[in-house]
């Protein structure tokens, strides 16, 4: 048995070196199969450890020590792992990260692989995926403006697509695709292969075409087609304001 000097006081530290068999007060022997058995040699500790109950008032602490990034948990082995297993059936959260910062320069989740960076989520909620070296976020969420910028970590409106000769494209799983992008390195471009290409507005409004800033051409909701006009009055309506040919037909 061990007897605590007087003055001794709930949290005080006791050492013990054990050699052989080290039986407790209520004769639990140690066992290397036990979950409750613990053998550390230098500064290597193998086994098992259960942590039951209260340890402090808000959890289990773990303090990395003062280098950065820290590594709390670590494993040398092919396919170690950390698994949270909550086995409750009502609602209730697997893993929650916490920073008392709120800089977004603190990740309270970064997943890297190869130490290379593949996902980092910033204090401030700022989401970054990065492309293969793991230098760059190709997919970024800003959570404070709520855009998402691909290509981008600046993205100017909800969705903000940026790169060279770059091109956002609708694809159909049977049959047709939609594009629209710059992927000829010359033109801004609207391309359909595989189906019709339909232009429409779906209630009495027109469809307009503009060229530097102004409008040329328009189709009204009756159907005229107004050139140099916005208030067509016949099927075809052609006005130019200085003298000149307002249509020309030539073979």
């Amino acid at each position: 048995s061990i007897t605590l000097a007087s003055g001794a006081s709930v949290n005080d530290v006791v050492d013990i070196v054990a050699y052989g068999t080290f039986v407790l007060a209520d004769h639990y022997t140690k066992t290397a199969s036990d979950a409750r058995y613990v053998n550390v040699a230098g500064d290597t500790m193998t086994g098992n450890l259960n942590v039951n109950g209260t340890v402090t008032s808000d959890g289990l602490t773990v303090d990395g020590g003062s280098s950065s990034p820290t590594h709390l948990f670590t494993g040398s082995r092919a396919g170690t792992l950390v698994s949270i297993d909550n086995e409750s059936t009502s609602t209730s959260y697997g893993l929650l990260t916490n920073t008392a910062s709120v800089s977004a320069n603190s990740y309270p989740l970064w997943v890297t692989s190869n130490d290379v960076s593949r996902l980092t989520v910033g204090g401030n909620g700022d989401i970054s995926f990065y492309e293969d070296t793991g230098t760059t976020a190709k997919f970024f969420w800003d959570a404070a403006d709520e855009r998402l910028g691909l290509g981008t970590t600046s993205p100017t409106g909800e969705l903000h697509l940026k790169g060279t000769n770059q091109a956002f494209r609708i694809e159909d799983t049977v049959s047709g695709n939609l594009q629209f992008g710059q992927w000829d390195g010359s033109n801004n471009m609207v391309q359909s292969s595989g189906r019709p290409f339909k232009l429409m507005t779906t209630d009495a409004q027109p469809i307009t075409l503009f060229t530097n800033g102004t409008e040329r051409m328009r189709i009204d909701s009756s159907g005229n087609v107004g050139i140099g006009t916005d208030s067509p009055s016949a099927a075809i309506h052609s006005y130019r304001a200085t003298n000149g040919n307002t249509l020309k037909v030539e073979a």
